[in-house]
């Protein structure tokens, strides 16, 4: 699983000041406020965009309009929109 953090987390439902977002695969499984330090959080600026889609209404997190998944790392997203 990869934890995500960003200074505002937007969901259908709600929307997280200083949330967590937890992706496995392709799909959101947590999302939630951070009360604290925690192992392993991958930090984001700005927000994270979970959208319901599919019909199944998967929810699927995005960070400047590129999907989160939990095998990809972003180093570099502007090297990512060139290609």
């Amino acid at each position: 699983m990869r934890k995500v953090a960003a200074h505002r987390i937007v969901t259908p439902q709600e929307t997280i000041a200083l949330g967590l977002c937890t992706i496995k695969g392709d799909e959101v499984v947590e999302t939630r406020p951070l009360t604290g330090e925690e192992a392993m959080v991958e930090w984001m600026d700005g927000s994270i965009v979970c959208r319901e889609e599919g019909p199944k209404s998967t929810l699927h997190a995005y960070h400047n309009e590129v999907m989160l998944k939990e095998d990809i790392f972003i180093y570099n997203e502007e090297f990512l929109k060139e290609k």
